[in-house]
């Protein structure tokens, strides 16, 4: 989903985001495969500590000049920033949408604006009057951008592939041709892109630039045809996400990533985030001036909320969520695992004997956290071998052959779960701006890449060689005594 918006020459746009834990974890191309093995093989997934549908991302931007900007959530709550009206929001009025909302625009007088949600509602605030949404249909998503007709007096709603409704004076003054030969649209739907993110309308607005994600601009109408230049060129893993064009039809695109693009003898690069720390995604662009010899600003959207102005564009302001996922929890692996390693440490004489009640239930939180410091397989080997555990020999539980299939097996099972607790604290922690950049967490990751290369010879060693399984598995429990150590330190940072 993405967005755009105009004011007269001005625009907005907008588009989605997320972000990668173990990108930065390790240098060494061996343990970043681990990572994956462990996660989505052993592990079966990483901790969604929060679902994205819990937090109300920022989805697009509209200006009135330099004077200030409005911000949308994909639920439709407006924030304003600097000398710009109040017109209200879907969560002003208490209304959800049907699909999470793509996108703003804002009228050329500033005294209102419109939304445009993923299945083509749109809906209007202030001096921004309703004129009718796109036809439903297409799926979640689908509409991705609403621009404003340099008038003020309508709008265009544009789907994923390229077709353009138009409302109001769109339709009339502000018409544009799609149905001119050998153009790059035909009837209206593009042929060959891959999902329009953003889009804003040409000098005259009789033209339609589209942008997509792989940072193609496609033209509708001739004014547009006559003024696209060269795909946007981008690195692995980087998106166009919005574009914002002027009165002289030039136009700026940035990217996931916040780079910055420019296009157009009077559009101007400024700077960008490319190569600098942000939060989240980059998803908007909107700018100011454009016109000969008048200043050129802009302002760049975070996903996250973050406002980044450049140029002449002045910074009025921004409040970004709180993305931070909450702390670790204890007894993170699987239930199964988790039932195992209480089994485990009640046949060696827990007091009080553990009880179950959900991996967070209030009975089990502290047991788990004693669990995670001092696992042991279960059942206990037989005939006076290592129990693994916090203790030394077995309480009364079902014994097993050291060496055996399941003897490997419950030491295995036993590592992973640990493992996916490790992994899961180290990504919380990664992504807390009160940890990330802490020598804790270093040792952190230093633990986690030494107990990850132990988990992986313990792999290749299970059912061959006992010796060697023995002292990889003993090795690995250290590195966990050491990790669960500096995960504690790290708690307290998070919650000084």
């Amino acid at each position: 989903m993405f967005f755009k918006t105009t004011k007269s020459s001005r625009s907005n746009r907008k588009t989605y985001k997320k972000r990668g834990v173990f990108s930065k974890l390790f240098a060494n191309k061996k343990l970043s495969a681990l990572v994956f093995v462990v996660l989505f093989g052993a592990v079966g997934g990483v901790y969604i500590w929060r679902s994205s549908a819990a937090i109300d991302y920022r989805v697009g931007i509209a200006n009135y000049g330099n004077k200030g900007y409005w911000v949308a959530t994909k639920s439709g709550d407006v924030l304003r920033y600097g000398d710009v009206g109040n017109h209200g929001s879907l969560k002003s009025k208490k209304i959800t949408p049907a699909q999470p909302i793509t996108d703003i625009t804002s009228r050329s007088q500033g005294d209102g604006y419109w939304l445009v949600g993923g299945d083509g509602g749109v809906f209007a605030f202030g001096g921004a009057k309703y004129m009718g949404g796109a036809p439903a249909g297409g799926g979640a998503g689908y509409y991705t951008s609403i621009v404003s007709t340099p008038s003020g007096e309508g709008y265009w709603v544009i789907s994923k592939l390229g077709t353009a409704y138009e409302f109001g004076d769109a339709k009339t003054t502000y018409k544009v041709n799609f149905d001119v030969t050998n153009y790059e649209v035909v009837m209206g739907t593009i042929k060959g892109a891959d999902t329009i993110v953003d889009a804003d309308h040409t000098a005259s607005g009789k033209g339609l630039y589209m942008l997509d994600k792989t940072g193609k601009v496609w033209a509708a109408g001739k004014e547009a045809k006559d003024n696209v230049k060269a795909k946007v060129a981008m690195g692995d893993g980087e998106f166009a996400s919005g574009i914002s064009a002027n009165h002289t039809n030039g136009y700026l695109i940035v990217t996931t990533k916040g780079g910055v693009q420019a296009h157009g003898s009077e559009v101007e690069y400024k700077g960008g985030r490319f190569g600098q720390p942000f939060e989240g995604k980059m998803i908007g662009i909107t700018k100011i001036g454009g016109n000969p010899g008048n200043p050129v600003g802009y302002w760049l959207l975070a996903s996250d909320g973050g406002v980044f102005a450049y140029g002449a564009a002045t910074f009025r302001g921004a409040n970004p969520i709180d993305v931070t996922p909450p702390p670790p929890k204890p007894c993170a692996g699987d239930m199964h695992n988790v039932k195992l390693l209480q089994k485990c440490l009640n046949d060696k004489g827990a007091n009080p004997l553990l009880e179950i009640d959900g991996i967070a239930g209030p009975k089990t939180r502290k047991a788990c956290l004693d669990i995670l410091k001092g696992f042991c397989p279960y059942p206990p080997e037989s005939g006076g071998g290592s129990g693994g555990g916090s203790g030394g020999g077995s309480g009364g539980g079902t014994h097993i052959q050291k060496c055996s299939d399941e003897w490997y097996g419950s030491r295995m099972n036993s590592a992973t779960s640990i493992l996916q607790d490790v992994t899961g604290a180290y990504n919380v922690f990664t992504n807390n701006s009160k940890t990330k950049y802490t020598n804790n967490l270093s040792s952190l990751g230093d633990d986690l890449g030494s107990m990850l290369a132990y988990y992986s010879q313990m792999n290749n060693t299970k059912n061959k060689n006992c010796t060697n399984f023995e002292s990889q598995y003993n090795a690995f429990k250290t590195d966990n005594h050491s990790a669960q150590d500096t995960i504690s330190l790290l708690n307290n940072i998070l919650f000084r």
